[in-house]
C-alpha cells in the first residue's frame, strides 16, 4: 500500500501521523526539499524508518550528503523498476525495531542478527561485478582465485567483529573494521556495501548519527553475506576454467 506526498512538508505531517514501512524521498521537491525533510525526520521526529533518495545528482559528494544527513540508500533517475524494488527489498526488514532494541544494549556480547534479508522472494540480483579483480589480475586467474579465497575467508571474519563493536558501542574499533573492509568491497565491484562502510566509518569518527549505526551495520552485513555466497559460486565456476 503506497501512500503518495506532493512535496516534502506534506510528507513529514503524514509520517508525524503514521507508520509506514520505507520512505522514497524526491531530493527535488517543492515547499520542503527531500533533504530538509529528512533532518526533520531523524531529527525532531526521531523515526529510523529507512529513506531512499530519489534523484538525477548521484556524484560522489551528492551521495554524501544524502547518507550525512539520514538517508539510508540513493536510486538514481531514470531507474529501473527491477533495481528500484531490490534496493527496497533490501532495506525491508522483518520486526526491525524488536531486533535492534535487543542488539543495542551496551552490556550485550551477542552479535546483530544478519540473515533479515534471506527471504524467498528477494530478487536475486548479483551484487558482485568482477570488472576491477579482473583488470587488476590482468588475465592472471590465480590471482583472482586468491582473492577471492580471501575475501571469503576475511569477510566473515570483519563481520563479526564489527557487530560486536557496535553492539557495545565501541565507536573507534567499529570504525577501524569498517575502514579495513572498504578496499576488499572495492575490489569486487560492491558499491552498496562500500559506501555504508563508508558512512559507519564517518560516523563512528565524528560521534554523529550513532543511533543509525546499528542499522547501518546490519545492512553492510546482510550485503556481504550475500556477496560471500555469490562469490562461492563465482569461484567454483571460475576454479572449473582453470583445471
Amino acid at each position: 500500500k503506497v501512500t503518495e506526498a506532493g512535496n516534502g512538508e506534506e510528507a513529514v505531517e503524514r509520517l508525524s501521523t503514521k507508520s509506514y514501512a520505507i520512505v522514497l524521498m524526491d531530493i527535488q521537491m517543492p515547499i520542503l526539499g527531500g533533504i530538509e525533510a529528512t533532518k526533520i525526520i531523524r531529527n525532531k521526529l526521531k523515526l529510523t524508518v529507512p529513506i531512499i533518495a530519489l534523484t538525477a545528482n548521484a556524484m560522489k559528494k551528492d551521495l554524501e550528503t544524502y547518507f550525512n544527513n539520514g538517508m539510508n540508500a540513493c536510486v538514481t533517475k531514470p531507474f529501473q523498476p527491477e533495481k528500484l524494488y531490490a534496493k527496497i527489498a533490501s532495506l525491508l526488514k522483518e520486526n526491525t525495531s524488536a531486533n535492534l532494541k535487543k542488539n543495542t544494549t551496551p552490556s550485550t556480547n551477542k552479535p546483530i542478527a544478519t540473515n533479515y534479508l534471506k527471504q524467498k522472494n528477494t530478487p536475486k540480483e548479483k551484487l558482485i561485478d568482477l570488472t576491477m579483480i579482473k583488470q587488476t589480475s590482468r588475465g592472471n586467474n590465480a590471482f583472482v582465485l586468491e582473492m577471492m579465497d580471501l575475501f571469503i575467508s576475511k569477510t566473515p571474519e570483519y563481520l563479526d567483529h564489527i557487530q560486536k563493536h557496535v553492539a557495545n558501542q565501541n565507536w573507534d574499533k567499529s570504525k577501524t573494521v569498517a575502514h579495513r573492509m572498504k578496499s576488499s568491497l572495492d575490489l569486487f565491484g560492491l558499491a552498496s556495501a562500500k559506501i555504508l562502510s563508508k558512512q559507519i566509518e564517518d560516523y563512528c569518527d565524528k560521534q554523529i548519527n550513532l543511533d543509525q549505526i546499528t542499522d547501518l551495520t546490519c545492512q553492510l552485513c546482510a550485503l556481504c553475506e550475500t556477496a560471500v555466497e555469490e562469490l562461492k559460486e563465482m569461484r567454483q565456476i571460475l576454479q572449473q576454467k582453470v583445471a
